[in-house]
């Protein structure tokens, strides 16, 4: 056993051959970048001067602030639609005669109910979440278009922003067509 731990160390060492001719291999290692702007959200931004010239970019970076949110609820959403399966198909009608007491209809009726309340909670919020991002997206358009009018050069992170956004509702659209529980 010791004789084949040995021969397996000795293939975690590097085989130098000899040639004669100078190793002009670089090293062969990953390299990474992060920009970090994913990351911040602009929170501080009140704390710092954002004057420049006459304009005040104060607002434009509590807008981009408040899509970075949305952006991250509407990755949840996709992942909660992505894994969503109804639960309506385990549940079969009651069957129930007439003279069944109405307290023990309610009791399952109940019980039905309190299965399903999470599952429509999620689906009320998407809905919820659609809207305010509906609106959002309209906002920001809005906003692109008043700036064209006054001939003003766009933010290149805001056009970035808007096209994220379009990107996740599109996500929840294609996910909503594909369930068709929903």
């Amino acid at each position: 056993m010791s004789k084949l731990l040995d021969d397996v160390k000795k293939l975690d060492e590097k085989i130098a051959i000899e040639t004669g001719s100078p190793n002009i291999e670089v090293p062969n290692e990953a390299v990474t970048y992060d920009s970090g702007w994913k990351s911040t959200k602009y929170l501080s931004a009140s704390a710092f001067d954002t004057k420049f010239g006459k304009e005040d970019f104060a607002s434009e970076l509590k807008e981009f602030s408040e899509v970075w949110d949305i952006l991250e609820r509407g990755e949840k959403f996709v992942a909660m639609l992505y894994t969503f399966r109804s639960c309506s198909q385990a549940l079969k009608d009651v069957q129930t005669n007439a003279d069944t007491p109405k307290e023990v209809k309610d009791e399952i009726y109940q019980k039905e109910f309190n299965i399903f309340r999470p599952e429509i909670k999620k689906l009320s919020d998407l809905r919820q979440y659609h809207e305010d991002t509906v609106k959002k997206f309209k906002d920001l358009i809005e906003s692109l278009t008043q700036a064209e009018k006054k001939k003003e050069v766009h933010s290149q992170l805001k056009l970035d922003l808007i096209v994220r956004l379009l990107d996740v509702l599109i996500k929840l659209d294609k996910l909503k067509d594909m369930k068709s529980n929903l």
